[in-house]
């Protein structure tokens, strides 16, 4: 999408588990009963394509009807930070034709089963937050595909040019990798389009940003359904040390999450990219990852 400012930019989903479960009465902890409905947003019914129920179909091939309230917290949540980071990104990648896009929206005004923000009624997290707030990095990393080309672009906020050190490529879903290795200078509050590439079929375009040996952003593109790529169970390990929690995974893994009640975390639905270990501040246990059906 380009335009000049995009005024309202959102997509419908779950506020966090503690906050869904206070919209339920007595027996009404079902998805669509009438206590659900009543807390849902109106918009999510006014048509099969702008149903967010339609998207979980759509892009992970899951009916919302076989899922539990706290499994659909989880995939819808994993929708929702999907569409938000794109949405951000598209934009600030595309400094100055159109660089500036609200979001719809920060938090609520009552307590819903769904709605558009990352921070529910009651100021809990909701899955979205924190995929938005690396989407806001001050500087960051994107991928977009345009005629067949992958165009790598680094994104830099601060009012100073800034250096930086930006791994990418492309690597497969079991684990081989083609890298590339660059320093890049980014002028003060601007994109810029650092490499172009042709896509490779079977092969996920990468980026990783770093300053001072500090990663800082991270992304992938995937223009598939994500049921559709070649998921198998992979094999994560956790390590526990001073305070960090460390994840290293033989393969891709999409959107590991270690909270659903909106707490303040280390991060969260984040990506284990093969053989690359990902550390979040705290200890932290996966409740849920996303490797296919």
């Amino acid at each position: 999408m380009v335009c000049r400012f995009p005024n309202e930019g959102g997509f419908l989903g779950p506020n966090s588990l503690p906050t869904m479960k206070k919209c339920f009465g007595n027996n009404q902890n079902l998805i669509h009963s009438f206590d659900w409905q009543v807390h849902d947003n109106v918009l999510a019914d006014i048509s099969l394509d702008s149903s967010p129920d339609f998207s979980l179909k759509h892009w992970l091939d899951r009916e919302i009807h076989t899922m539990s309230v706290q499994d659909y917290v989880y995939y819808g949540g994993l929708i929702h930070g999907e569409a938000l980071t794109e949405y951000i990104l598209n934009f600030r990648r595309r400094k100055f034709d159109s660089a500036s896009a609200i979001f719809w929206m920060y938090n609520d005004c009552w307590p819903c089963t769904r709605s558009w923000t990352i921070v529910d009624y009651y100021k809990n997290r909701t899955p979205a937050f924190y995929p938005v707030k690396r989407a806001f990095a001050p500087l960051a990393v994107d991928i977009v595909k345009e005629n067949g080309t992958i165009k790598f672009f680094a994104i830099n906020d601060f009012l100073e040019d800034c250096t930086v050190e930006i791994e990418y490529g492309f690597f497969t879903i079991a684990g081989e990798y083609q890298t590339m290795n660059e320093t890049v200078r980014i002028n003060e509050n601007s994109s810029l389009l650092f490499a172009e590439h042709s896509e490779k079929e079977g092969a996920i375009p990468y980026a990783i940003l770093s300053k001072d040996k500090e990663t800082l952003s991270r992304r992938r593109f995937l223009d598939v359904k994500l049921y559709e790529l070649d998921w198998k169970t992979p094999d994560i390990r956790v390590t526990y040390e001073n305070d960090r929690t460390t994840f290293v995974s033989d393969r891709f893994v999409m959107d590991v999450c270690i909270d659903l009640n909106g707490d303040e975390v280390g991060d969260n639905f984040f990506d284990l990219f093969p053989n690359k270990s990902y550390t979040v501040k705290g200890k932290a246990t996966i409740l849920y990852q996303y490797c296919g059906k």
